[in-house]
């Protein structure tokens, strides 16, 4: 660990994001002194080792850094519309900003703010080093990061695809992107690391769903972990979910789903774990929120219906169901659904189809989208879907029906604008 912590403090400097500077112990100056710490994200193919700093630690006044900034307004568009978007593309790719909130440099007079001490090793003395740039850690940077997209508005005379994507298809430093035709799908990634290079931000990772198309990028700037192989069970990593370029599909892999599962049979099994389970269940579209989300989310409510505490042992009774749901939690490896919803080629009529249900337990909504092409070819697919459990106090099934009814009609009101072409008809 602390070789690690070592060479990605020497690559800070090196690439001149950290500068030692000579403290004055006399000045009565502000500053502020950040705390820092190692993470460790070993399925990232670039940054597996990651410093961050801690901007709300309290000061000798009793304030945090990050209790003096503003935390900024959302700028970047939410998680599922753009997700939902990267579904309804014909040729998708993906990419990420390298070091994106290091890209964006901090006001000399400001870094006195962003200050931490450092010792490579016992035989040398302690340094002061000043942060020069937006870091991990503190309330504005998602704010200042995600201000890139000025350039879309600066640079837009001389784009023409690249600014609306760089608008709407950016969640923090992902890229999730596409167009409907191979020729335009090379000229949005060159647009897209011109744009992108105007301000400094170095687009990578390129992942596709067609391979020629990453024939345009340079070997260093594509995923190196691309899966090859049709039948492989792993993929590409993005924004929490597994997708799959060749086969264009999501995959719903045990990794997501379970990878912080403990053995039930090597400790106690109680709420706290059972919740930590399902909380890895990450799912924003619903593909699998009828066979996964909503039977967890059932058991869970009868955990509450018990009053056990977070740690302790469950009934025999329910650890026995629970055990049987254990053991069937590996079968959502086999689960697998296409990126892709509309037709391929240009649809001519594309329809969204929506139903609602209740029981005495639960209620749901889904979305699908049909769509037609020319030849009169027909393709329907499941586009999203939200489920939500009956609340613990009883109500009677005409009411779960209506609250099916009102969720179907917020799903909708927030699935249509997100879309990014127009829809013929919506059946109910």
């Amino acid at each position: 660990m602390h070789q690690a912590y070592s060479e990605f403090m020497q690559e800070y400097e090196e690439l001149g994001h950290l500068n030692q500077i000579n403290e004055d112990t006399s000045s009565i100056e502000e500053r502020y002194y950040l705390p820092h710490h190692v993470i460790f994200k070993s399925s990232s193919s670039t940054t597996s080792t990651r410093i961050v700093f801690n901007g709300s630690c309290r000061s000798s006044n009793g304030l945090s850094l990050n209790d003096t900034l503003l935390v900024g307004r959302t700028i970047q568009q939410d998680l599922y519309s753009i997700v939902l978007r990267f579904r309804t593309y014909q040729i998708a790719f993906t990419a990420d900003i390298a070091k994106m909130y290091r890209q964006v440099r901090i006001h000399e007079d400001n870094r006195k703010l962003q200050q931490i001490l450092w010792i490579r090793s016992v035989d040398e003395p302690l340094r002061t080093y000043e942060l020069s740039t937006v870091m991990y850690g503190t309330a504005s940077a998602p704010y200042l990061a995600t201000r890139l997209q000025q350039l879309a508005e600066d640079e837009s005379k001389d784009f023409s695809l690249a600014p609306p994507t760089l608008t709407n298809n950016f969640y923090v430093d992902d890229a999730l992107c596409g167009a409907n035709t191979i020729e335009d799908a090379p000229r949005l990634e060159q647009e897209l690391m011109k744009l992108l290079g105007r301000g400094g931000f170095h687009l990578r990772k390129f992942c596709a769903s067609h391979p020629s198309i990453l024939e345009a990028v340079p070997p260093d700037c594509r995923e190196m972990d691309v899966p090859i192989e049709l039948d492989s069970n792993e993929g590409i990593k993005t924004l929490g979910l597994l997708w799959h370029p060749l086969s264009d599909q999501f995959l719903i892999s045990k990794g997501t789903c379970a990878q912080r599962l403990r053995e039930p049979e090597n400790s106690p099994v109680s709420k706290r774990i059972i919740s930590s389970i399902v909380a890895t269940i990450f799912d924003p579209l619903g593909l699998i929120s009828p066979v996964v989300v909503v039977v967890y989310k059932i058991f869970l409510q009868q955990l509450l219906l018990h009053k056990l505490d977070w740690d302790e042992q469950l009934p025999s009774e329910l650890l026995n169901q629970w055990m049987d749901m254990y053991l069937h939690l590996s079968q959502v490896n086999e689960i697998a659904d296409d990126r892709l919803v509309l037709a391929k080629g240009q649809p001519t009529e594309i329809q969204l189809h929506g139903f609602c249900d209740s029981c005495k337990k639960a209620y749901g909504a889904r979305l699908y989208l049909r769509s037609v092409t020319q030849q009169g070819e027909v393709t329907t697919k499941l586009l999203c879907s939200k489920s939500k459990v009956a609340p613990v106090k009883k109500i009677t099934l005409p009411r779960l029906e209506l609250c099916g009814a009102l969720l179907l009609s917020q799903l909708i009101q927030k699935t249509v604008p997100a879309l990014n072409f127009k829809i013929d008809r919506i059946l109910l």
